[in-house]
Formats: C-alpha cells, structure tokens, sequence
C-alpha cells in the first residue's frame, strides 16, 4: 500500500517506508494515529488524511509479532 499511495511526503519528496512513524510499531501492536499526511490519488493529486492503525489480534495475540513485516 505504501508504494501505491503513501509513497511521498506533502511537498512531493519520497517518503521511505522506513522513515513512516508507525513502522516500529507494526510488530510490538502498538497503536499508531495520524492527522497530518497525505495519500496520493492515481492522477497525482494529493489528498489530505486522518488515520490509525493497530494490528489485527488473533484470541488477544498479534499474529504479525515476530514476522518481517518489511
């Protein structure tokens, strides 16, 4: 997903998964929020987002916990 539409920072420079806040926070589930990015339209639009992400839980574990997730 983040190829496809989180791939640049506001002002247009590349944003590398790696420098995206909620990465270290994939495999330990820990929730992540944020109100200040944007996703990017197929036409190269920009368009102004909110959003969290948490794992998904399988009976009260994270499932992705010790996986590579990058």
């Amino acid at each position: 997903m983040h190829e496809l539409i989180h791939h640049s920072h506001p002002d247009r420079s590349p944003y590398p998964l790696l420098e995206w806040p909620n990465v270290p926070g994939l495999p330990t589930g820990q929730v992540n929020r944020s109100d200040d990015e944007v996703f990017w339209r197929r036409d190269g639009m920009p368009v102004p987002v909110e959003y969290s992400s948490s794992p998904i839980r399988e009976q009260g574990e994270n499932p992705g916990r010790g996986r590579d997730l990058l």
